[in-house]
């Protein structure tokens, strides 16, 4: 026993933790409200208040909220926002579009048709493999040959299992789409037409930079860009005792 923990051990190796990342606003000019440390700029028609809300696996995410302070209706959304990483502040990259939530949920129902299929794929071919199965050990069994009728009723529940395994694998997975769906869907920053001192408020993501030590978030709406910019700091977690 003692011999075989130790293969799995090596086999598998040891987790390391992921990186923490906190952001912390630039601007001396900070509200702070449930522990958010919030930002606010404006032009002659927007009001835009931008504040870091959390890390969530390999993206950032901020809370963005759009003002529409104009008297004709404006068109808003991330396809307005922009972002770049910096090294160093003088070292910065190019500007790149923030994360679309539209091609997210369209890659979400992409995976869950796939995992929908894979799943009826899989429990086709395990009927199948169960039904030639019966007729083997049918056939062995009239022909007198206990062992192997044996043997290939052992091997049909093995079939069996690791088919309910696969299509219970595939409903885990398919919960997980949905779920990660959901939160796209109700939370993130979608393109939305603002009336006269309209707003609108959600999440935006940015891919995870852990090399970074500036980001900057930039707003375009019928005029300058409105540059936030945020200090990123890395905290390295501890391996689990």
């Amino acid at each position: 026993m003692a011999f075989t923990l130790v293969v799995i051990g090596s086999a598998f190796g040891c987790a390391t933790p992921q990186p923490v990342v906190r952001l912390q606003p630039t601007s001396p000019d900070v509200v702070w409200h449930s522990g958010r440390a919030i930002v606010t700029q404006q032009t002659g028609d927007v009001r835009v208040a931008v504040a870091f809300e959390r890390m969530a696996e390999e993206r950032l995410v901020f809370r963005v909220e759009l003002q529409n302070l104009g008297s004709l209706r404006q068109d808003v959304g991330p396809h307005q926002l922009i972002y770049k990483t910096c090294v160093k502040p003088p070292s910065c990259g190019p500007h790149r579009r923030v994360i679309d939530p539209e091609e997210r949920l369209l890659a979400l129902d992409v995976a869950r048709s796939r995992t929908r299929a894979s799943q009826t794929n899989s429990a086709g071919l395990g009927v199948a493999l169960l039904m030639l199965n019966a007729v083997a050990t049918v056939g062995a069994a009239s022909q007198g040959n206990s062992g192997q009728a044996s043997h290939l009723a052992s091997d049909g529940l093995m079939i069996a299992e690791s088919t309910s395994n696969s299509i219970e694998r595939h409903d885990q997975q398919i919960t997980s789409i949905e779920a990660e769906k959901l939160d796209w869907a109700a939370s993130a920053l979608r393109r939305t037409t603002l009336g006269a001192e309209q707003g609108i408020a959600g999440m935006v993501h940015l891919p995870l930079d852990l090399e970074a030590t500036r980001i900057w978030l930039g707003v375009t709406i019928d005029g300058p860009t409105l540059w936030f910019g945020f200090e990123q700091r890395v905290i390295v977690a501890a391996p689990a005792p």
